[in-house]
């Protein structure tokens, strides 16, 4: 791998599992996976209704992701794009 001298390497956060008993494990780890992107996040949920990233404190940390560097991208994949119309006006 070459890294240009003024750059380092990102540390790569080590795979986990995790099984989500509720709608809270759900949540937590959304924040969390949402906390370590670092260049790219894929989301793909059938309408991301339980997703929930319409919250304000989602918004920012998703704002957050994409200001850090021109290069990071959030890519999104809905079956049903109608609760993002009706209910995710700061995501749009």
């Amino acid at each position: 791998m070459n890294i240009p001298p003024d750059s380092s390497p990102r540390e790569q956060p080590a795979p986990e599992r995790a099984l989500f008993l509720s709608k809270r494990d759900y949540a937590a780890g959304a924040d969390r996976i949402i906390g370590l992107a670092r260049r790219e996040l894929n989301v793909f949920d059938p309408d991301l209704s339980e997703f929930r990233l319409d919250t304000p404190e989602r918004v920012q940390v998703l704002a957050s992701f994409l200001h850090a560097d021109r290069d990071n991208r959030l890519h999104i994949a809905v079956h049903d794009p109608e609760y993002l119309k009706r209910h995710c006006p700061r995501l749009m």
